[in-house]
Order: C-alpha cells, then sequence, then structure tokens
C-alpha cells in the first residue's frame, strides 16, 4: 500500500476512479465493521470478535483461511449481498500518516485509481473544496469513525464479563473428511451459556454500554457460516466450469466448520 493524505497540496491536480470490480478484496478473510452496519452484516456474514494489541474488534468472515475471501468470485464480483462500509469506502480510508496529530482522510495510491485531473472524480472543485463524491466518502468514513470508538467499548464491556469464548474454524473436504489447512486464529464468540447466566446488574451494564444487542446479533450471525459455505462452492462451481480438468482444492470448496464451548456445527 501507498497510502497518502488526502490535502489540497497533493491533489488538487489528480482523480479517482471506483474500481470496476471487487479483486482488491479478494485476500481479505476478515474485515472490520462497526456496530452501525452489525445488523445488516450479521444479516449477510458470520462475525467475530478480534483481539490484537489489546484492542477489540469487530469482524465480518468473508472467508476462512488467511488470505482468501469466499465473497469475491474468481471474477471479482462480489457475491454477498451486504458490502461492508471500508470495501464501500475503497480506495479511501482513515489513517493517521507520519507526523499526523490523529487519523486524516488518506488514499491508496498504488492502486492504479488515482491519475492526473481529467481521467476520473476530481478530489477538489474549483475553490478548493471536496467535491460531492469525495464529500460523501468523507461523509461515510466519519460515520464509520464514530461508530466504531462506540463499538469498541461495547466489544471492550462484553470481554469484561467475561462472556468471550474462542471460535475455531475448520475446513473439510467435499467428502466430510477434515483438511489440513490453516485458518483465521485469535477469533472469539459470545458464549451463550455465560450470557444467559448473567447477573442483573451485569445485564444492565452490558445495556448502558449498547452492548447486548451486539451479543445478540453475533450469536445470530453464526447461521450465516451455511451463507459463506455455499459462496466458497459456488466460487468452485464457477472456476471448474472454466476449467473441467481442474481439481478441487480444500480452501476451493471449504466446507467450513465451527466449534465453541457450547455448540458444534458440522
Amino acid at each position: 500500500m501507498q497510502v497518502l493524505a488526502v490535502t489540497l497540496g497533493n491533489h488538487a491536480h489528480k482523480s479517482w476512479r471506483a474500481a470496476l470490480t471487487y479483486e482488491f478484496a479478494a485476500v481479505w478473510a476478515m474485515q472490520p465493521v462497526v456496530q452501525a452496519e452489525a445488523e445488516k452484516v450479521a444479516a449477510n456474514f458470520p462475525m467475530a470478535f478480534h483481539q490484537r494489541d489489546g484492542t477489540w474488534d469487530l469482524v465480518a468472515l468473508l472467508g476462512v483461511q488467511p488470505g482468501h475471501s469466499l465473497a469475491v468470485s474468481r471474477q471479482g464480483q462480489w457475491l454477498g449481498r451486504y458490502i461492508p462500509a471500508l470495501i464501500r469506502a475503497h480506495p479511501f480510508t482513515l489513517a493517521t500518516p507520519q507526523g499526523a496529530a490523529g487519523p486524516v482522510l488518506c488514499v491508496d495510491e498504488s492502486t492504479g485509481l488515482i491519475g492526473e485531473a481529467g481521467d476520473g472524480k476530481a478530489f477538489f472543485d474549483s475553490s478548493g473544496k471536496p467535491t460531492e463524491a469525495l464529500a460523501a466518502i468523507i461523509e461515510l468514513l466519519r460515520q464509520v469513525a464514530l461508530s466504531r470508538a462506540r463499538t469498541r467499548l461495547a466489544c471492550a464491556a462484553l470481554a469484561e464479563a467475561g462472556l468471550m469464548s474462542p471460535l475455531t474454524l475448520g475446513l473439510r473436504r467435499p467428502d466430510g473428511t477434515p483438511a489440513e489447512a490453516a485458518t483465521l486464529d485469535n477469533l472469539y464468540l459470545i458464549d451463550a451459556e455465560k450470557l444467559s447466566h448473567l447477573s442483573d446488574e451485569a445485564f444492565l451494564a452490558l445495556r448502558n454500554h449498547d452492548a447486548l444487542a451486539l451479543a445478540y446479533l453475533q450469536r445470530l450471525s453464526l447461521q450465516q457460516f451455511d451463507a459463506l459455505d455455499q459462496m466458497g462452492r459456488q466460487r468452485q462451481t464457477a472456476t471448474a466450469s472454466a476449467a473441467p480438468s481442474a481439481q478441487a482444492s480444500a480452501a476451493g470448496v471449504p466446507g467450513v466448520t465451527v466449534q465453541d464451548t457450547v455448540l458444534r456445527f458440522t
């Protein structure tokens, strides 16, 4: 990635284009999402909690193997019904460049989507203000940033309440036998049994953090592993049609299995 802050000095005479396909997202097996979009995500993809450097994030599981998304076809088409906000914002993101005091609007200049003025949508108008197209991206990412702060607080509250349990992913071959392959790790889900035995005080504390809805949505989203499995089969079918002689790999037909301390999906 070559992330550059979007400024009048950097982009007054440049333009940008939206990607024609979602091929750029084909290597994203999980994607951070926020509470504001959690209902739509849960109706389309499994969700889990991911911890890194002491920070909890809510993520949409778009695949089960690192570097392999099942939500993007071999031709770069999006196979799901909902597209997470940060993917829709591509090639823009909020980042903190070296020397910056905090996150600012940035664009990935290595995508091939940034060109000279006239090659696409302008960044700024003649008065130096963001164009309507750029303003829409700014507002989208602003809303994501606001919701991310609330989402992280809710995730931390759920973890502090002791409701997180490890989520283990696995792969199976078309014949049902386990496939030996690396899968995403450091994922957690809400332990349904612990949730049902919360004290009244703990229950109210989670409600005050807007964390209860997130807990229930995460549990409900586990039903979407079937949909994720189907996306993998759809990708494999398309590949087999294009190349009938190709042999299916474990990654091509994932046959997702999920295991936690309460439920087992096989």
